[in-house]
């Protein structure tokens, strides 16, 4: 089974990457999608390396995230902490500028609809899991073994919306890159 595993991976990582080497044009792919994925993919990995994983899970979940960082590369120009005094906040904001085939194309528009529809839900469940957690969990978990536990919990539903809001039902295969 491992073996069947390891060779979907290999193909979706080879289509992955033969895509985006060629590619010259953000137009059509959605940056806030990229980055959220970056994050899953980065959760997943630290959970699977807090839980004792087998290494060959290990290895594949650490060259989707490797190809996820490289993905994201290739599609933000720049990335910088802009301080309180120039942002006029309180708190030092993140910077990502995208490059400008992003910035010109209309697909900015959508993803910024898109991603914007997707906070409005997501945040109220991440605040509303995060409260119910803290009130109703028995088991305490040392480390931060728990907090990334915590975090997988929640991040299955989110991958799921996360996906349907792309157009793709749940269980339609990119969710295996990601897992």
């Amino acid at each position: 089974m491992q073996v069947l595993h390891t060779l979907f991976d290999f193909l979706a990582f080879k289509n992955d990457i033969s895509f985006w080497k060629n590619n010259k044009s953000m137009k059509g792919l959605s940056l806030g999608s990229m980055l959220l994925n970056l994050f899953f993919q980065t959760v997943i990995f630290l959970y699977l390396m807090d839980n004792d994983t087998s290494y060959m899970i290990l290895v594949s979940s650490g060259v989707g995230l490797a190809i996820e960082v490289w993905k994201v590369k290739k599609a933000v120009k720049r990335v910088g902490v802009v301080m309180p005094a120039q942002s006029g906040g309180r708190l030092p904001k993140l910077e990502i500028v995208p490059m400008d085939s992003y910035t010109l194309s209309s697909t900015r528009v959508h993803d910024e609809e898109a991603m914007s529809y997707l906070a409005m839900v997501m945040y109220p469940l991440v605040v509303g899991y995060s409260m119910y957690s803290l009130a109703h969990d028995t088991q305490q978990q040392d480390g931060q073994g728990g907090r990334l536990g915590e975090a997988i919990a929640g991040l299955h539903g989110l991958i799921s919306l996360h996906l349907k809001a792309r157009g793709r039902p749940p269980h339609s295969g990119g969710e295996a890159q990601c897992l």
